[in-house]
Protein backbone atom coordinates (compact mmCIF):
# COMPACT_ATOMS: atom_id res chain seq x y z
CA UNK A 1 0.00 0.00 0.00
CA UNK A 2 1.29 3.52 -0.75
CA UNK A 3 2.60 5.69 2.07
CA UNK A 4 2.89 8.91 0.06
CA UNK A 5 0.33 10.65 -2.13
CA UNK A 6 1.58 13.47 -4.33
CA UNK A 7 -1.04 15.71 -5.93
CA UNK A 8 -0.73 18.33 -8.66
CA UNK A 9 -3.66 20.77 -8.73
CA UNK A 10 -4.26 22.76 -11.90
CA UNK A 11 -6.27 25.94 -11.33
CA UNK A 12 -7.31 28.73 -13.66
CA UNK A 13 -7.40 31.39 -10.93
CA UNK A 14 -5.94 30.88 -7.49
CA UNK A 15 -8.05 33.69 -5.98
CA UNK A 16 -11.42 32.17 -6.84
CA UNK A 17 -13.59 30.79 -4.04
CA UNK A 18 -13.79 27.29 -5.53
CA UNK A 19 -9.98 27.02 -5.42
CA UNK A 20 -9.88 28.27 -1.83
CA UNK A 21 -12.54 25.71 -0.89
CA UNK A 22 -10.53 22.85 -2.43
CA UNK A 23 -7.28 23.86 -0.74
CA UNK A 24 -8.91 24.36 2.67
CA UNK A 25 -10.54 20.93 2.41
CA UNK A 26 -7.25 19.32 1.41
CA UNK A 27 -5.43 21.00 4.31
CA UNK A 28 -8.04 19.58 6.73
CA UNK A 29 -7.47 16.09 5.35
CA UNK A 30 -3.70 16.55 5.66
CA UNK A 31 -4.07 17.45 9.35
CA UNK A 32 -5.56 14.01 10.03
CA UNK A 33 -4.52 11.93 7.01
CA UNK A 34 -6.39 8.68 6.33
CA UNK A 35 -4.36 5.47 6.68
CA UNK A 36 -1.35 7.51 7.85
CA UNK A 37 -0.68 8.77 4.33
CA UNK A 38 1.87 11.48 3.77
CA UNK A 39 -0.07 13.86 1.47
CA UNK A 40 1.60 16.72 -0.39
CA UNK A 41 0.49 18.94 -3.25
CA UNK A 42 1.76 21.49 -5.74
CA UNK A 43 -0.36 24.12 -7.43
CA UNK A 44 -0.12 24.79 -11.14
CA UNK A 45 -1.85 28.13 -11.39
CA UNK A 46 -3.29 30.48 -13.93
CA UNK A 47 -3.04 28.46 -17.10
CA UNK A 48 -5.61 28.98 -19.83
CA UNK A 49 -8.03 26.45 -21.24
CA UNK A 50 -6.06 26.55 -24.51
CA UNK A 51 -2.83 25.59 -22.69
CA UNK A 52 -4.34 23.02 -20.32
CA UNK A 53 -3.59 19.97 -22.46
CA UNK A 54 0.06 20.85 -23.01
CA UNK A 55 0.66 21.80 -19.37
CA UNK A 56 -1.11 18.77 -17.87
CA UNK A 57 0.80 16.50 -20.26
CA UNK A 58 4.09 18.06 -19.12
CA UNK A 59 3.13 17.61 -15.45
CA UNK A 60 2.08 13.99 -16.00
CA UNK A 61 5.27 13.15 -17.93
CA UNK A 62 7.45 14.05 -14.93
CA UNK A 63 6.18 10.98 -13.06
CA UNK A 64 6.17 13.06 -9.87
CA UNK A 65 2.43 12.83 -9.12
CA UNK A 66 -0.03 10.14 -8.11
CA UNK A 67 -3.06 12.39 -8.63
CA UNK A 68 -3.54 15.25 -11.05
CA UNK A 69 -6.54 17.33 -10.12
CA UNK A 70 -7.70 19.43 -13.08
CA UNK A 71 -9.87 21.78 -11.07
CA UNK A 72 -12.27 23.01 -13.75
CA UNK A 73 -13.93 21.90 -16.98
CA UNK A 74 -10.92 20.02 -18.32
CA UNK A 75 -12.58 16.65 -18.84
CA UNK A 76 -11.84 16.57 -22.59
CA UNK A 77 -8.13 17.18 -21.97
CA UNK A 78 -8.08 14.59 -19.19
CA UNK A 79 -9.91 12.17 -21.49
CA UNK A 80 -7.02 12.43 -23.94
CA UNK A 81 -4.34 11.97 -21.26
CA UNK A 82 -5.79 9.39 -18.87
CA UNK A 83 -5.01 6.37 -21.07
CA UNK A 84 -1.50 7.64 -21.81
CA UNK A 85 -0.85 7.88 -18.06
CA UNK A 86 -2.82 4.96 -16.54
CA UNK A 87 -0.88 5.04 -13.25
CA UNK A 88 -2.10 8.56 -12.47
CA UNK A 89 -5.51 9.12 -10.91
CA UNK A 90 -7.07 12.07 -12.74
CA UNK A 91 -9.72 14.27 -11.12
CA UNK A 92 -11.97 16.89 -12.69
CA UNK A 93 -14.41 19.09 -10.81
CA UNK A 94 -17.24 21.37 -11.82
CA UNK A 95 -20.33 21.21 -13.97
CA UNK A 96 -20.40 20.47 -17.66
CA UNK A 97 -17.88 17.67 -17.35
CA UNK A 98 -18.35 14.10 -18.50
CA UNK A 99 -17.45 11.07 -16.41
CA UNK A 100 -15.21 8.73 -18.42
CA UNK A 101 -14.57 6.17 -15.68
CA UNK A 102 -11.32 4.26 -15.53
CA UNK A 103 -8.60 6.27 -13.81
CA UNK A 104 -10.63 9.50 -14.01
CA UNK A 105 -12.70 10.67 -11.05
CA UNK A 106 -15.40 13.24 -11.77
CA UNK A 107 -16.97 15.45 -9.11
CA UNK A 108 -19.99 17.64 -9.80
CA UNK A 109 -21.15 20.35 -7.44
CA UNK A 110 -24.74 20.57 -6.25
CA UNK A 111 -24.65 24.30 -5.57
CA UNK A 112 -28.11 24.62 -7.05
CA UNK A 113 -29.59 23.43 -3.75
CA UNK A 114 -28.15 26.32 -1.73
CA UNK A 115 -28.76 28.71 -4.65
CA UNK A 116 -32.45 27.84 -4.51
CA UNK A 117 -32.53 28.61 -0.78
CA UNK A 118 -30.74 31.93 -1.36
CA UNK A 119 -33.45 32.73 -3.92
CA UNK A 120 -36.16 31.92 -1.36
CA UNK A 121 -34.44 34.28 1.08
CA UNK A 122 -34.25 36.97 -1.60
CA UNK A 123 -37.92 36.48 -2.39
CA UNK A 124 -38.82 36.95 1.27
CA UNK A 125 -36.58 39.99 1.83
CA UNK A 126 -37.01 41.99 -1.38
CA UNK A 127 -39.15 45.10 -1.14
CA UNK A 128 -38.87 46.06 -4.82
CA UNK A 129 -39.69 42.57 -6.19
CA UNK A 130 -36.50 43.05 -8.20
CA UNK A 131 -33.41 40.97 -7.40
CA UNK A 132 -30.11 40.40 -9.20
CA UNK A 133 -27.45 37.82 -9.92
CA UNK A 134 -23.97 38.18 -11.41
CA UNK A 135 -22.05 35.23 -12.87
CA UNK A 136 -18.96 34.58 -14.92
CA UNK A 137 -20.23 32.96 -18.16
CA UNK A 138 -23.46 31.34 -19.37
CA UNK A 139 -21.77 28.01 -18.61
CA UNK A 140 -23.80 24.96 -17.45
CA UNK A 141 -22.84 25.33 -13.77
CA UNK A 142 -23.50 29.09 -13.75
CA UNK A 143 -26.86 28.61 -15.47
CA UNK A 144 -27.85 25.90 -12.99
CA UNK A 145 -27.06 28.16 -10.03
CA UNK A 146 -28.80 31.20 -11.54
CA UNK A 147 -31.90 29.26 -12.57
CA UNK A 148 -32.19 27.68 -9.12
CA UNK A 149 -31.83 31.13 -7.52
CA UNK A 150 -34.60 32.54 -9.74
CA UNK A 151 -36.83 29.51 -9.09
CA UNK A 152 -36.37 29.87 -5.34
CA UNK A 153 -37.33 33.55 -5.43
CA UNK A 154 -40.36 32.90 -7.63
CA UNK A 155 -41.49 30.06 -5.36
CA UNK A 156 -42.18 32.80 -2.79
CA UNK A 157 -43.56 35.36 -5.25
CA UNK A 158 -44.05 34.47 -8.95
CA UNK A 159 -43.96 38.16 -9.90
CA UNK A 160 -40.37 38.75 -8.79
CA UNK A 161 -38.11 40.03 -11.56
CA UNK A 162 -34.57 38.62 -11.67
CA UNK A 163 -31.76 40.49 -13.41
CA UNK A 164 -29.00 38.27 -14.88
CA UNK A 165 -25.55 39.56 -15.82
CA UNK A 166 -22.63 37.52 -17.15
CA UNK A 167 -19.29 39.33 -16.98
CA UNK A 168 -17.73 37.09 -19.68
CA UNK A 169 -14.63 36.43 -17.56
CA UNK A 170 -13.64 33.83 -14.97
CA UNK A 171 -11.97 36.52 -12.87
CA UNK A 172 -12.67 40.24 -13.19
CA UNK A 173 -13.71 41.76 -9.81
CA UNK A 174 -13.97 45.37 -11.12
CA UNK A 175 -16.35 44.28 -13.90
CA UNK A 176 -18.37 42.19 -11.44
CA UNK A 177 -18.65 45.17 -9.07
CA UNK A 178 -19.84 47.46 -11.87
CA UNK A 179 -22.37 44.84 -13.00
CA UNK A 180 -23.81 44.63 -9.48
CA UNK A 181 -23.96 48.43 -9.18
CA UNK A 182 -25.84 48.58 -12.49
CA UNK A 183 -28.39 46.07 -11.21
CA UNK A 184 -28.85 48.03 -7.98
CA UNK A 185 -29.33 51.21 -10.01
CA UNK A 186 -31.96 49.30 -11.99
CA UNK A 187 -33.92 48.50 -8.82
CA UNK A 188 -32.41 45.27 -7.46
CA UNK A 189 -32.45 45.23 -3.66
CA UNK A 190 -31.09 41.68 -3.16
CA UNK A 191 -28.02 40.21 -4.84
CA UNK A 192 -26.65 36.72 -5.52
CA UNK A 193 -23.02 36.63 -6.64
CA UNK A 194 -20.83 33.90 -8.04
CA UNK A 195 -17.68 35.92 -8.87
CA UNK A 196 -15.76 38.04 -6.40
CA UNK A 197 -16.93 41.66 -6.36
CA UNK A 198 -20.70 42.12 -6.17
CA UNK A 199 -20.88 41.62 -2.39
CA UNK A 200 -18.38 44.46 -2.01
CA UNK A 201 -20.56 46.61 -4.27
Amino acid sequence: APTDVRIAIGVVFLEEAWTTSLLQSLERVMEDPPHGLNISYDIIEEFTFADAGRILDQVASTGDYDIIWAHSAFYEVVGELMEEYPDIAWAVAGAGNEAYGGNMWYMDMTGYESSYLIGVLGGLLTESKNIGTVAEYPFPLMNTLNNAYAAGARSVDPEIAVQFTYIESWFDPPKAIESAKAQVANGADFMFSQPIGPIEA
